[in-house]
């Protein structure tokens, strides 16, 4: 299915706005600000980070292709993810980057810790890709990013989430292609 709608809600659930964003693939919001920040990924080298304001107009658009993103208040500043690790501040300036392993297919998911900083990543495989891996990393700080755990074979992580800067993930377990 095609994504291409941003829609904001308030905490009561009223809506703010809804606009369009074509290839949208995930997006956070800018806490302090109110700005979504949106990543558009058209094929796995192609796509940008766009900045609506928080009535949902462009503010602004820089030239990251990435799968993820958190805001994180700890660093005040966005952890994104895909061919490397960056974290980035609200000017769209990258502040640390850890690239992606050689052989490796993607990063695809993070999960900031909101208190102390730093961030938890899953990495993907691909099956045309014999040295990729399904694994889950810890991030610092400063960017330094470290494998923590390898996924067994028909493990497939999914989602992910930190808390109390402990990781917790959604697996599929005895996965197959055709499950």
């Amino acid at each position: 299915t095609r994504q291409d709608r941003v829609i904001a809600l308030d905490r009561f659930g009223r809506q703010l706005f809804e606009t369009t964003v074509p290839d949208l693939h995930a997006a956070a919001v800018d806490e302090p600000t109110g700005d979504v920040w949106c990543l558009t990924l058209a094929n796995l080298s192609s796509g940008e980070l766009l900045v609506l304001d928080a009535a949902g107009r462009e503010k602004s658009s820089h030239p990251f292709t990435a799968f993820g993103l958190a805001y994180s208040p700890a660093e005040d500043a966005f952890w994104i993810v895909g061919k490397a690790i960056a974290k980035v501040s609200r000017e769209g300036k990258i502040l640390s980057r850890h690239p992606l392993p050689e052989g490796a297919y993607t990063f695809t998911d993070v999960a900031v810790d909101r208190e102390r900083g730093g961030a938890w990543v899953l990495e993907d495989d691909h099956p045309d890709l014999p040295r990729s891996q399904r694994r889950l990393w810890k991030v610092s700080l400063d960017g330094t990013a470290t494998a923590t755990h390898h996924f067994p074979n028909k493990t497939v992580p999914r989602t992910l989430a930190c808390v109390d800067g402990h990781p917790w993930l959604a697996v599929m377990k005895n996965y197959t292609k055709d499950s």
